[in-house]
């Protein structure tokens, strides 16, 4: 269990979990939603639009003897043209992927899921594309808990 497998299992994870999700935009268009680690590639002028997406980066880290933790940051963004309420179809991902994670105690089997649960919109306005974040803390293994058992026998 480490935070690189941690990011691995967690798009695996929203994957699954918005695999039964329509995400139809302001077009009426039935798009997949993109779930990836890190960043999305930067933008040539002639690109089509990458979204709708969620990429899942690992934040900070904190680890003691104890235990160890990671704040996982799930960003997304969609391509709407209503002005009034593009930013929905993000909310509607993020709160896909929030209820999802608060009804898994663990994911993978291996990482607890810690709340509390912190979302953001986009402060500025970035029509047609819309963005917002979700973030929560894992536990991820402690090689010390895992010496110290290891000796324990």
């Amino acid at each position: 269990m480490t935070t690189v497998t941690l990011l691995k299992d967690l798009v695996e994870f929203v994957r699954n979990a918005l695999a039964s999700y329509e995400y139809r935009n302001s077009l009426g268009e039935v798009l997949p939603i993109q779930v990836k680690d890190g960043y999305q590639k930067v933008r040539e002028e002639d690109d089509d639009e990458e979204v709708p997406y969620v990429l899942i980066r690992l934040g900070k880290g904190k680890a003691d003897y104890e235990e160890a933790t990671v704040e996982v940051q799930f960003y997304v963004g969609v391509f709407d043209k209503d002005v009034d309420n593009g930013y929905i179809s993000c909310l509607n991902i993020i709160d896909r992927i929030r209820h999802e994670l608060q009804a898994m105690p663990f994911v993978a089997n291996a990482y607890e899921v810690r709340p509390p649960f912190n979302w953001i919109m986009a402060d500025k306005e970035t029509y047609p594309v819309w963005f917002g974040m979700l973030s929560c803390t894992f536990t991820v293994g402690n090689i010390m808990n895992a010496e110290a058992l290891v000796n324990d026998l």
